[in-house]
């Protein structure tokens, strides 16, 4: 029982196709773009979920599969060309992005640079 108590404050980093999947709720949030067959992608994986507990209520974080035919039009669209990649966006617009595997405080350091600058 208090596994699944736990688990239920856990930040959820969901996968989306496009910016539609995303609630407009306000807040900054972060996306990465991935691919099933990208070695570096599954590395960075649980770094960036970490990345999501640390900062949960204040950033989302979504990631996109890159070879998913209806997340088509978000890779052209944010000329994602390089996995993993990640994005931070604002008001639904993007802010800032950063290619490549990164360490956790790396991340946190990008995120948190890139969204201090967005708050309203």
């Amino acid at each position: 029982m208090m596994l699944l108590i736990a688990s239920a404050t856990f930040a959820q980093v969901k996968e989306i196709n496009s910016l539609a999947d995303i609630p407009d709720n306000g807040r900054p949030f972060v996306v990465k773009a991935y691919a099933t067959w990208c070695g570096p992608c599954h590395r960075y994986t649980p770094i960036f979920n970490e990345a999501a507990e640390r900062l949960d209520g204040k950033v989302d974080f979504y990631m996109v599969d890159v070879d998913n035919p209806k997340a088509r039009s978000f890779i052209r669209q944010y000329q994602i060309k390089t996995v993993p990649q990640t994005i931070v966006f604002s008001n639904k617009k993007t802010h800032a992005s950063l290619t490549g595997m990164v360490d956790l405080e790396t991340l946190l350091d990008f995120i948190r640079q890139n969204t201090s600058k967005t708050k309203r």
